[in-house]
């Protein structure tokens, strides 16, 4: 009974010393790594200590890469009823356009893209960033199909260039709705 109770102490005590390691360690990192802050379409970052447990220049790359996790979002609802381009948001001076998220739903079979160009309907050099620059060429739905895309709060597409509109192409008439999540960097 004795010999348990000295091991058990000995774990205790071992443990306590591991933690106050681990947090001497996280407090070190988190002087030491900077944080990234976005200024237009660059990274700049400063030397504000990050927060425990967040630490890393990859962790600090990725925050300034995806604006999916850094900026503002719009949520746009989506309800097309005709085989029609329609245009999701208009694009911003100097920024490209990030899909965050995407989820659609047809009553009718219906090939949809979502593409990028200039105009309001996007037909001025036209860009696939779902399927191809035209219907035919996007997402073939079944009737009643539904799609959905998601990254784990990463985008899912942008636009190729900054500044250009985000629309959406269907090929038939129906029912298609849903809802896409779109960030500007």
């Amino acid at each position: 009974m004795c010999k348990l109770a000295a091991w058990s102490i000995q774990g205790l005590i071992i443990s306590l010393l591991l933690l106050a390691i681990l947090i001497s360690i996280d407090r070190a990192r988190s002087q030491q790594y900077v944080t990234p802050s976005v200024s237009g379409n660059t990274c700049a970052y400063n030397t504000t200590p990050l927060p425990p447990l967040i630490t890393g220049s990859s962790w600090n790359a990725i925050q300034c890469a995806d604006a999916c996790q850094t900026a503002p979002h719009t949520y746009v609802p989506i309800s097309i009823t005709t085989a029609t381009t329609t245009q999701l948001v208009s694009g911003t001076a100097g920024k490209k356009v990030y899909l965050c998220y995407l989820a659609l739903s047809t009553g009718v079979a219906n090939n949809v893209a979502i593409i990028e160009g200039t105009g309001a309907t996007c037909t001025g050099t036209p860009i696939g960033i779902i399927g191809g620059a035209t219907a035919a060429n996007g997402v073939n739905l079944a009737a009643n199909g539904s799609v959905q895309y998601l990254a784990n709060f990463s985008a899912v597409g942008v636009t190729a260039l900054a500044a250009d509109n985000v629309c959406l192409i269907t090929s038939a008439v129906g029912p298609l709705s849903g809802v896409a999540v779109f960030a500007a960097q």
